[in-house]
Protein backbone atom coordinates (compact mmCIF):
# COMPACT_ATOMS: atom_id res chain seq x y z
CA UNK A 1 0.00 0.00 0.00
CA UNK A 2 1.76 3.26 -0.94
CA UNK A 3 1.50 5.13 2.39
CA UNK A 4 0.62 8.84 0.73
CA UNK A 5 -2.66 7.35 0.44
CA UNK A 6 -3.42 7.04 4.10
CA UNK A 7 -5.94 9.47 6.14
CA UNK A 8 -3.86 12.37 6.88
CA UNK A 9 -4.41 14.38 10.16
CA UNK A 10 -4.80 18.34 11.03
CA UNK A 11 -3.30 19.54 13.55
CA UNK A 12 -3.93 23.16 14.52
CA UNK A 13 -1.13 25.59 13.25
CA UNK A 14 0.30 22.84 11.35
CA UNK A 15 0.63 21.48 8.04
CA UNK A 16 -1.43 18.57 6.51
CA UNK A 17 0.89 15.73 7.78
CA UNK A 18 1.36 12.48 5.13
CA UNK A 19 3.24 9.21 6.01
CA UNK A 20 6.32 9.02 3.57
CA UNK A 21 8.08 6.33 6.23
CA UNK A 22 6.82 3.34 7.39
CA UNK A 23 3.29 3.28 7.60
CA UNK A 24 0.96 3.03 11.09
CA UNK A 25 -2.31 2.45 11.30
CA UNK A 26 -4.16 6.43 11.55
CA UNK A 27 -5.81 6.11 14.60
CA UNK A 28 -1.94 6.62 16.10
CA UNK A 29 -2.08 9.83 14.84
CA UNK A 30 -2.99 11.47 17.96
CA UNK A 31 -2.84 15.06 19.59
CA UNK A 32 -1.11 13.38 22.70
CA UNK A 33 1.10 11.30 20.33
CA UNK A 34 1.83 14.74 18.36
CA UNK A 35 2.98 16.25 21.10
CA UNK A 36 5.68 13.67 21.66
CA UNK A 37 6.99 14.20 18.20
CA UNK A 38 10.22 16.14 17.01
CA UNK A 39 10.88 17.85 13.79
CA UNK A 40 14.19 17.56 11.83
CA UNK A 41 15.35 18.86 8.45
CA UNK A 42 16.72 17.34 5.38
CA UNK A 43 17.43 18.88 1.85
CA UNK A 44 15.93 21.64 2.55
CA UNK A 45 12.35 20.12 4.04
CA UNK A 46 11.04 19.57 7.21
CA UNK A 47 9.87 16.32 8.38
CA UNK A 48 8.58 14.83 11.17
CA UNK A 49 10.04 12.17 12.97
CA UNK A 50 7.85 9.99 15.94
CA UNK A 51 8.97 6.88 18.05
CA UNK A 52 5.89 4.65 18.31
CA UNK A 53 7.24 1.65 19.34
CA UNK A 54 11.17 0.89 20.95
CA UNK A 55 12.80 0.32 17.80
CA UNK A 56 10.57 1.64 15.33
CA UNK A 57 10.25 5.58 13.89
CA UNK A 58 8.08 6.89 12.25
CA UNK A 59 8.98 9.48 9.90
CA UNK A 60 6.28 11.92 7.85
CA UNK A 61 6.53 14.94 5.60
CA UNK A 62 4.51 18.69 6.17
CA UNK A 63 2.87 18.98 3.11
CA UNK A 64 0.99 22.05 1.48
CA UNK A 65 -1.77 22.08 -0.60
CA UNK A 66 -3.57 19.53 -0.22
CA UNK A 67 -5.46 17.98 -3.18
CA UNK A 68 -8.97 15.18 -3.26
CA UNK A 69 -8.05 12.30 -5.18
CA UNK A 70 -10.40 9.01 -5.80
CA UNK A 71 -9.20 7.23 -2.44
CA UNK A 72 -9.38 10.22 -0.20
CA UNK A 73 -6.99 13.12 0.38
CA UNK A 74 -3.96 13.19 -1.58
CA UNK A 75 -0.22 15.39 -1.51
CA UNK A 76 1.74 17.24 -3.62
CA UNK A 77 5.17 15.74 -3.07
CA UNK A 78 8.25 16.95 -5.00
CA UNK A 79 11.16 14.34 -6.28
CA UNK A 80 13.37 15.90 -4.02
CA UNK A 81 11.52 15.04 -0.64
CA UNK A 82 10.89 11.61 -1.65
CA UNK A 83 14.44 11.03 -1.94
CA UNK A 84 15.61 12.94 1.08
CA UNK A 85 13.37 10.57 3.15
CA UNK A 86 14.64 7.63 1.61
CA UNK A 87 18.21 8.88 2.01
CA UNK A 88 17.38 9.50 5.70
CA UNK A 89 16.33 5.67 5.61
CA UNK A 90 19.56 4.58 4.32
CA UNK A 91 21.61 6.55 6.67
CA UNK A 92 19.95 4.94 9.65
CA UNK A 93 20.37 1.50 8.22
CA UNK A 94 24.27 2.27 7.66
CA UNK A 95 24.26 3.33 11.17
CA UNK A 96 23.15 0.51 12.55
CA UNK A 97 24.60 -2.21 10.32
CA UNK A 98 28.25 -0.06 11.57
CA UNK A 99 26.83 -0.87 15.40
CA UNK A 100 26.58 -4.54 14.40
CA UNK A 101 29.85 -5.03 12.66
CA UNK A 102 31.67 -2.95 15.74
CA UNK A 103 29.70 -4.99 18.45
CA UNK A 104 30.52 -8.51 16.56
CA UNK A 105 33.95 -7.43 15.97
CA UNK A 106 34.94 -6.25 19.47
CA UNK A 107 33.65 -9.89 21.07
CA UNK A 108 36.49 -11.22 23.01
CA UNK A 109 38.69 -8.34 22.65
CA UNK A 110 37.71 -6.16 25.13
CA UNK A 111 34.95 -4.14 23.58
CA UNK A 112 32.34 -6.85 24.91
CA UNK A 113 32.72 -9.39 27.94
CA UNK A 114 32.36 -13.17 25.84
CA UNK A 115 32.52 -15.99 28.47
CA UNK A 116 34.35 -18.91 26.93
CA UNK A 117 33.37 -22.50 27.41
CA UNK A 118 36.97 -24.77 28.08
CA UNK A 119 38.40 -27.81 28.65
CA UNK A 120 41.67 -28.58 30.80
CA UNK A 121 43.71 -30.71 27.88
CA UNK A 122 44.66 -33.78 29.38
CA UNK A 123 45.77 -37.10 28.36
CA UNK A 124 43.88 -40.32 29.01
CA UNK A 125 42.33 -44.05 27.49
CA UNK A 126 40.59 -43.57 24.30
CA UNK A 127 37.99 -45.62 22.87
CA UNK A 128 37.60 -45.04 19.17
CA UNK A 129 33.52 -46.04 17.91
CA UNK A 130 31.89 -46.90 14.72
CA UNK A 131 27.90 -46.12 15.08
CA UNK A 132 26.13 -48.23 12.82
CA UNK A 133 22.09 -48.92 12.19
CA UNK A 134 20.32 -52.12 11.91
CA UNK A 135 17.61 -54.21 13.25
CA UNK A 136 16.86 -56.75 16.01
CA UNK A 137 16.16 -60.78 14.92
CA UNK A 138 16.08 -63.53 16.71
CA UNK A 139 19.15 -66.33 16.91
CA UNK A 140 17.20 -68.88 15.05
CA UNK A 141 13.77 -68.21 13.17
CA UNK A 142 12.37 -71.12 11.62
CA UNK A 143 9.90 -71.32 8.95
CA UNK A 144 7.03 -74.01 9.39
CA UNK A 145 5.42 -75.19 6.01
CA UNK A 146 3.14 -78.03 5.18
CA UNK A 147 4.45 -80.77 2.32
CA UNK A 148 0.41 -81.95 1.89
CA UNK A 149 -1.97 -79.94 -0.12
CA UNK A 150 -5.30 -80.09 1.96
CA UNK A 151 -8.08 -78.25 3.94
CA UNK A 152 -6.71 -76.80 7.71
CA UNK A 153 -8.74 -78.38 9.80
CA UNK A 154 -7.39 -76.75 12.94
CA UNK A 155 -4.71 -74.21 14.08
CA UNK A 156 -4.11 -74.76 18.14
CA UNK A 157 -1.64 -71.74 18.55
CA UNK A 158 -1.55 -68.12 17.80
CA UNK A 159 0.92 -65.15 17.35
CA UNK A 160 2.85 -64.65 20.30
CA UNK A 161 1.58 -68.35 21.74
CA UNK A 162 4.91 -70.37 23.55
CA UNK A 163 5.42 -74.07 21.87
CA UNK A 164 7.52 -76.89 22.90
CA UNK A 165 9.17 -79.03 20.41
CA UNK A 166 7.01 -81.54 19.06
CA UNK A 167 3.63 -79.90 19.86
CA UNK A 168 0.69 -80.46 17.27
CA UNK A 169 0.09 -76.74 16.15
CA UNK A 170 -2.13 -77.39 13.15
CA UNK A 171 -3.97 -80.56 11.77
CA UNK A 172 -4.39 -80.89 7.65
CA UNK A 173 -7.24 -82.18 6.63
CA UNK A 174 -6.95 -86.43 6.50
CA UNK A 175 -9.86 -87.74 4.20
CA UNK A 176 -8.33 -88.37 0.89
CA UNK A 177 -5.34 -89.92 2.19
CA UNK A 178 -6.62 -92.23 4.32
CA UNK A 179 -9.12 -93.29 2.09
CA UNK A 180 -6.22 -94.02 -0.55
CA UNK A 181 -4.22 -95.52 2.30
CA UNK A 182 -7.18 -98.03 2.42
CA UNK A 183 -7.06 -98.91 -1.10
CA UNK A 184 -3.50 -99.23 -0.84
CA UNK A 185 -3.67 -101.51 2.58
CA UNK A 186 -5.82 -104.06 0.43
CA UNK A 187 -3.67 -104.01 -2.76
CA UNK A 188 -0.45 -104.89 -0.03
CA UNK A 189 -2.91 -107.55 1.25
CA UNK A 190 -3.56 -109.23 -2.04
CA UNK A 191 0.27 -109.32 -3.18
CA UNK A 192 0.74 -110.96 0.07
CA UNK A 193 -1.50 -113.84 -0.51
CA UNK A 194 0.14 -113.99 -4.53
CA UNK A 195 3.03 -114.37 -2.88
CA UNK A 196 2.17 -116.93 -0.67
CA UNK A 197 0.83 -118.61 -4.07
CA UNK A 198 4.01 -118.55 -5.77
CA UNK A 199 5.97 -119.71 -2.66
CA UNK A 200 3.59 -122.55 -2.85
CA UNK A 201 3.97 -123.27 -6.80
CA UNK A 202 7.81 -123.27 -6.16
CA UNK A 203 7.83 -125.89 -3.53
CA UNK A 204 5.75 -128.39 -5.99
CA UNK A 205 7.92 -127.62 -8.66
CA UNK A 206 11.11 -128.21 -6.81
CA UNK A 207 9.40 -131.30 -5.80
CA UNK A 208 8.55 -132.83 -9.02
CA UNK A 209 12.07 -131.48 -10.04
CA UNK A 210 13.43 -133.77 -7.29
CA UNK A 211 11.61 -137.39 -8.21
CA UNK A 212 12.49 -136.86 -12.02
CA UNK A 213 15.92 -136.16 -11.40
CA UNK A 214 16.32 -139.25 -8.54
CA UNK A 215 14.44 -141.28 -11.32
CA UNK A 216 16.63 -140.37 -14.03
CA UNK A 217 19.82 -141.20 -12.16
CA UNK A 218 18.36 -144.66 -11.55
CA UNK A 219 17.90 -145.45 -14.70
CA UNK A 220 20.91 -144.22 -16.42
CA UNK A 221 19.00 -141.78 -18.06
CA UNK A 222 16.71 -144.02 -19.63
CA UNK A 223 13.74 -142.64 -17.45
CA UNK A 224 12.09 -140.02 -17.81
CA UNK A 225 13.32 -139.15 -21.35
CA UNK A 226 15.09 -136.28 -21.38
CA UNK A 227 12.92 -134.16 -22.92
CA UNK A 228 10.51 -134.56 -19.86
CA UNK A 229 13.42 -133.60 -17.45
CA UNK A 230 14.61 -130.35 -19.29
CA UNK A 231 10.56 -129.40 -19.20
CA UNK A 232 10.49 -130.43 -15.33
CA UNK A 233 13.48 -127.93 -14.99
CA UNK A 234 11.96 -125.44 -16.86
CA UNK A 235 9.00 -125.49 -14.66
CA UNK A 236 10.89 -124.58 -11.66
CA UNK A 237 13.06 -121.76 -12.74
CA UNK A 238 9.29 -120.21 -14.06
CA UNK A 239 8.18 -121.18 -10.22
CA UNK A 240 11.07 -119.14 -9.05
CA UNK A 241 11.13 -116.08 -11.00
CA UNK A 242 7.30 -116.36 -10.62
CA UNK A 243 8.27 -115.80 -6.51
CA UNK A 244 10.31 -112.97 -6.86
CA UNK A 245 7.79 -111.09 -9.20
CA UNK A 246 4.87 -111.10 -7.08
CA UNK A 247 7.18 -110.50 -4.13
CA UNK A 248 8.45 -107.61 -6.02
CA UNK A 249 4.86 -106.52 -6.62
CA UNK A 250 3.93 -107.07 -2.57
CA UNK A 251 6.95 -104.87 -1.86
CA UNK A 252 5.60 -102.10 -4.08
CA UNK A 253 2.08 -102.34 -2.59
CA UNK A 254 4.05 -101.95 0.85
CA UNK A 255 5.92 -99.15 -0.45
CA UNK A 256 3.02 -97.24 -1.62
CA UNK A 257 0.94 -97.68 1.36
CA UNK A 258 4.11 -96.57 3.95
CA UNK A 259 4.17 -93.60 1.83
CA UNK A 260 0.90 -92.51 2.27
CA UNK A 261 1.06 -93.59 5.74
CA UNK A 262 3.60 -90.84 6.46
CA UNK A 263 1.72 -87.91 4.33
CA UNK A 264 -1.09 -89.36 7.00
CA UNK A 265 1.27 -88.03 9.37
CA UNK A 266 2.88 -85.22 7.77
CA UNK A 267 -0.98 -83.67 8.19
CA UNK A 268 -0.27 -83.29 11.49
CA UNK A 269 2.51 -79.97 11.89
CA UNK A 270 4.27 -80.04 14.88
CA UNK A 271 6.76 -77.65 16.72
CA UNK A 272 10.34 -78.28 15.41
CA UNK A 273 11.88 -76.42 18.65
CA UNK A 274 10.84 -74.90 21.48
CA UNK A 275 10.60 -70.78 21.24
CA UNK A 276 7.65 -68.29 20.54
CA UNK A 277 5.34 -68.58 16.98
CA UNK A 278 6.18 -65.02 15.73
CA UNK A 279 3.26 -65.30 12.67
CA UNK A 280 0.77 -67.71 11.59
CA UNK A 281 -0.09 -66.93 7.79
CA UNK A 282 -3.26 -69.28 7.80
CA UNK A 283 -6.42 -69.90 9.56
CA UNK A 284 -8.70 -72.37 10.15
CA UNK A 285 -10.53 -73.76 6.88
CA UNK A 286 -8.10 -72.25 3.85
CA UNK A 287 -6.70 -74.51 1.48
CA UNK A 288 -3.05 -75.02 1.78
CA UNK A 289 -1.28 -75.96 -2.00
CA UNK A 290 1.73 -77.93 -1.55
CA UNK A 291 4.15 -77.68 -4.75
CA UNK A 292 7.73 -76.98 -5.52
CA UNK A 293 7.94 -74.75 -2.28
CA UNK A 294 5.95 -75.53 0.83
CA UNK A 295 3.68 -73.38 1.89
CA UNK A 296 4.62 -71.34 4.81
CA UNK A 297 1.92 -71.57 7.99
CA UNK A 298 4.33 -70.44 10.88
CA UNK A 299 7.10 -68.27 11.73
CA UNK A 300 8.45 -69.77 15.30
CA UNK A 301 11.48 -67.95 17.11
CA UNK A 302 13.66 -70.33 18.66
CA UNK A 303 15.13 -68.42 21.57
CA UNK A 304 14.36 -64.60 22.30
CA UNK A 305 16.05 -64.79 25.80
CA UNK A 306 19.08 -64.58 23.21
CA UNK A 307 18.72 -61.80 20.29
CA UNK A 308 21.16 -60.68 17.35
CA UNK A 309 21.13 -57.02 16.00
CA UNK A 310 22.01 -56.72 11.68
CA UNK A 311 24.08 -53.52 11.11
CA UNK A 312 24.86 -52.22 7.98
CA UNK A 313 28.89 -50.87 8.08
CA UNK A 314 30.26 -48.69 5.87
CA UNK A 315 33.45 -49.65 4.08
CA UNK A 316 35.36 -47.09 5.32
CA UNK A 317 35.04 -48.51 8.40
CA UNK A 318 34.79 -52.62 7.95
CA UNK A 319 38.46 -52.95 8.54
CA UNK A 320 38.19 -51.72 11.81
CA UNK A 321 35.29 -54.54 13.09
CA UNK A 322 36.35 -57.66 14.26
CA UNK A 323 34.59 -60.85 15.85
CA UNK A 324 34.67 -60.68 19.86
CA UNK A 325 34.96 -56.50 19.93
CA UNK A 326 32.33 -54.86 22.35
CA UNK A 327 29.11 -53.20 21.41
CA UNK A 328 26.37 -51.17 23.18
CA UNK A 329 23.11 -50.25 21.37
CA UNK A 330 19.66 -48.51 21.62
CA UNK A 331 16.58 -48.76 20.68
CA UNK A 332 13.71 -45.77 20.41
CA UNK A 333 11.45 -47.69 22.23
CA UNK A 334 13.23 -48.04 25.63
CA UNK A 335 14.77 -44.31 24.82
CA UNK A 336 18.09 -43.66 26.72
CA UNK A 337 18.08 -47.65 27.82
CA UNK A 338 21.40 -49.56 26.61
CA UNK A 339 22.17 -53.48 26.06
CA UNK A 340 25.69 -54.22 25.90
CA UNK A 341 26.83 -56.77 23.30
CA UNK A 342 29.54 -58.51 21.36
CA UNK A 343 30.21 -59.12 17.61
CA UNK A 344 29.65 -62.33 16.60
CA UNK A 345 30.35 -62.38 13.00
CA UNK A 346 31.48 -60.18 9.82
CA UNK A 347 30.52 -60.74 6.95
CA UNK A 348 32.45 -60.85 4.06
CA UNK A 349 30.19 -60.65 1.18
CA UNK A 350 29.38 -56.41 0.42
CA UNK A 351 25.96 -55.16 -0.27
CA UNK A 352 25.57 -53.08 -2.68
CA UNK A 353 22.69 -50.42 -2.31
CA UNK A 354 22.64 -47.50 -5.01
CA UNK A 355 26.97 -47.75 -5.41
CA UNK A 356 27.35 -47.19 -1.64
CA UNK A 357 29.26 -50.38 -0.20
CA UNK A 358 28.38 -52.14 3.15
CA UNK A 359 28.74 -54.87 5.31
CA UNK A 360 26.53 -56.83 7.26
CA UNK A 361 28.11 -57.47 10.81
CA UNK A 362 26.10 -59.65 13.61
CA UNK A 363 25.99 -58.48 17.45
CA UNK A 364 24.33 -60.96 19.73
CA UNK A 365 22.79 -59.51 23.12
CA UNK A 366 21.49 -61.33 25.80
CA UNK A 367 17.44 -60.30 26.33
CA UNK A 368 16.60 -62.11 29.91
CA UNK A 369 13.70 -59.96 30.37
CA UNK A 370 12.26 -60.16 26.55
CA UNK A 371 12.17 -56.06 26.46
CA UNK A 372 13.70 -56.68 22.64
CA UNK A 373 11.49 -57.35 19.91
CA UNK A 374 12.19 -58.99 16.87
CA UNK A 375 12.04 -55.67 14.28
CA UNK A 376 13.32 -53.13 16.01
CA UNK A 377 15.45 -50.76 15.18
CA UNK A 378 18.72 -50.28 17.09
CA UNK A 379 21.45 -48.19 16.56
CA UNK A 380 24.61 -49.78 17.66
CA UNK A 381 27.74 -48.73 18.95
CA UNK A 382 30.84 -50.53 18.58
CA UNK A 383 34.33 -50.37 20.06
CA UNK A 384 37.09 -50.92 17.65
CA UNK A 385 40.04 -50.40 20.33
CA UNK A 386 40.87 -48.93 23.17
CA UNK A 387 44.08 -46.56 22.92
CA UNK A 388 45.73 -45.86 26.21
CA UNK A 389 47.82 -42.52 27.43
CA UNK A 390 46.85 -40.32 24.43
CA UNK A 391 46.20 -36.41 23.95
CA UNK A 392 42.11 -36.26 23.40
CA UNK A 393 40.09 -33.48 23.22
CA UNK A 394 35.95 -33.21 23.05
CA UNK A 395 35.02 -33.62 19.52
CA UNK A 396 33.22 -30.75 19.42
CA UNK A 397 35.89 -28.08 19.84
CA UNK A 398 37.11 -29.38 16.49
CA UNK A 399 34.53 -27.24 15.22
CA UNK A 400 34.70 -24.03 16.99
CA UNK A 401 35.38 -21.00 16.09
CA UNK A 402 35.35 -17.47 17.52
CA UNK A 403 33.28 -15.20 16.25
CA UNK A 404 34.14 -12.18 13.98
CA UNK A 405 37.99 -14.17 13.74
CA UNK A 406 38.63 -15.33 10.65
CA UNK A 407 38.73 -19.28 9.63
CA UNK A 408 41.72 -20.59 9.94
CA UNK A 409 42.82 -23.30 7.11
CA UNK A 410 44.43 -26.25 8.43
CA UNK A 411 46.32 -28.90 6.39
CA UNK A 412 45.48 -32.17 4.97
CA UNK A 413 44.55 -34.72 8.13
CA UNK A 414 45.05 -31.71 10.84
CA UNK A 415 42.70 -29.18 12.68
CA UNK A 416 42.53 -25.76 14.00
CA UNK A 417 41.67 -25.70 17.87
CA UNK A 418 41.58 -22.73 19.84
CA UNK A 419 43.02 -22.05 23.55
CA UNK A 420 41.90 -19.06 25.56
CA UNK A 421 45.28 -16.96 26.75
CA UNK A 422 44.86 -13.93 28.56
CA UNK A 423 44.42 -12.01 25.23
CA UNK A 424 42.30 -14.01 24.34
CA UNK A 425 41.41 -16.75 21.56
CA UNK A 426 44.51 -18.38 19.85
CA UNK A 427 44.15 -20.70 16.86
CA UNK A 428 46.66 -23.92 17.15
CA UNK A 429 47.14 -26.52 14.26
CA UNK A 430 46.91 -29.94 15.75
CA UNK A 431 47.44 -33.44 14.17
CA UNK A 432 43.74 -35.43 14.46
CA UNK A 433 43.70 -39.23 14.84
CA UNK A 434 40.82 -41.48 15.93
CA UNK A 435 37.74 -40.84 18.10
CA UNK A 436 34.18 -41.76 19.03
CA UNK A 437 31.34 -38.88 19.35
CA UNK A 438 32.87 -37.44 22.61
CA UNK A 439 36.44 -37.53 22.26
CA UNK A 440 38.91 -37.00 19.68
CA UNK A 441 42.91 -37.89 19.76
CA UNK A 442 45.25 -35.00 18.93
CA UNK A 443 48.79 -34.97 18.66
CA UNK A 444 51.23 -31.99 18.43
CA UNK A 445 54.49 -30.57 19.76
CA UNK A 446 52.63 -27.60 20.97
CA UNK A 447 50.55 -29.44 23.63
CA UNK A 448 50.80 -29.60 27.08
CA UNK A 449 49.15 -30.12 30.44
CA UNK A 450 46.08 -27.78 31.36
CA UNK A 451 45.99 -25.96 28.19
CA UNK A 452 42.34 -24.41 28.33
CA UNK A 453 40.86 -25.39 24.78
CA UNK A 454 37.72 -23.75 24.34
CA UNK A 455 34.37 -25.51 23.44
CA UNK A 456 32.18 -22.98 22.99
CA UNK A 457 30.64 -19.67 23.92
CA UNK A 458 28.70 -19.53 27.40
CA UNK A 459 25.41 -17.37 27.99
CA UNK A 460 25.92 -13.89 29.82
Amino acid sequence: MDPVRRRPFHAPGLHTFALTGEVCPPNLFDKELLRKTSTMHFDNSTFLVRQHSSRAFQIGKFAENPVRGPAGIFHRRRAGSVAGGVLVVAAMLALLGLGVWFFIGNRGRGGVSVRYETVSLGRGSLRPTITAIGNLKPLSEITVGSEISGIIRKINVRTNDTVTKGQVIAQIDTERLQRQAEALQAAAEVAKTRVTEAEATLAEAQATHDRNKALFEKSRGTLPSRVRMEAVEADLLRARHALEAVRSDASAALAQLRTVEADLAKTTIKSPVDGVVLRSNFEEGATVAAGYRAPELFVIAEKLDLMKVVVSVAEADIARVKAGQKAVFTVDAWGAKTYDANVTKVEKAATNTSNVITYSVEIQVPNADLSLRAGMTATATIFTEEIPDTWQIPTGALGFSPAGRPRQEARPGNAVIWRLEKNGPEPMEVRTGRGNAQSTEISGAALREGLRIIVGVGEG
